[in-house]
């Protein structure tokens, strides 16, 4: 602000954030599930009755699919032999979650998953032959992305300037731009109005500053 008695101009400043929001765009891609991530399918690899498909997490294709809660993951049998899929480790055997039996040649076996969680499993018949299920709670990601970045921008504060001029219709005041820290980063600011540089007529002037990060967030200081 600046006040003045005749030709006097007394300036400080004063910042206000405003909130200006970024709209994201984030792309991603899950493992062999359709895009609304409720279904997913896994194959038993040809050939994965003989040991070597372990080396390269290769006996079911894929070896790991994501889903949502409440998805249903669907183990195709094109190879030529039963397997099985059975929830649990070869190491520690099955834990109970699931069971297919004998999947026979052409065959297939569905299991819905309603708890979030990862699923372990193997065929009992070769047993070096395992895979994983990730079972992922949508609400409760939303809940985290919603409750994520809340810490606004905080900006430095303008000292205040006194200026004397002889002209009638003010001054051409310059002063140093504040600083923003943010817990994360500032995308955009300071800025401020009326600029460094700017003409201020006699009397009160209120300078304006902005600043924000990626969340949206915005902070203020005088």
């Amino acid at each position: 602000m600046i006040a003045a008695n005749n030709n006097t101009l007394v300036f400080f400043g004063l910042f206000l954030v405003g909130l200006l929001f970024v709209p994201l765009s984030i792309s991603f891609m899950v493992p062999e599930a359709d895009a609304d991530n409720l279904t997913a399918t896994v194959q038993n690899a040809p050939g994965s009755s003989y040991v070597g498909c372990e080396e390269t997490n290769s006996c079911f294709l894929p070896s790991t699919v994501i889903i949502d809660v409440g998805g249903t993951v669907t183990w195709e049998n094109p190879d030529n032999v039963p397997h099985t899929v059975t929830s649990g480790t070869s190491s520690n055997g099955p834990d109970g979650y699931f069971d297919s039996n004998l999947i026979m040649v052409g065959q297939s076996y569905s299991n819905t998953f309603d708890s979030a969680g990862t699923y372990t499993y193997f065929c009992m018949i070769h047993p070096w032959m395992a895979g994983t299920v990730t079972v992922e709670d949508q609400a409760e990601e939303e809940v985290e992305e919603s409750t994520g970045d809340t810490s606004p921008p905080v900006l430095s504060q303008l000292s205040t300037i006194v200026m004397e001029t002889i002209l009638s219709n003010g001054a051409v005041v310059t002063y140093n731009h504040p600083t923003a820290t943010d817990d994360e980063a500032v995308t955009y600011g300071p800025v401020c109005v009326p600029s460094t540089g700017s003409l201020f007529s006699i009397g009160t002037t209120t300078v304006t500053c902005i600043a924000k990060d990626a969340a949206g967030n915005q902070g203020s200081t005088s």
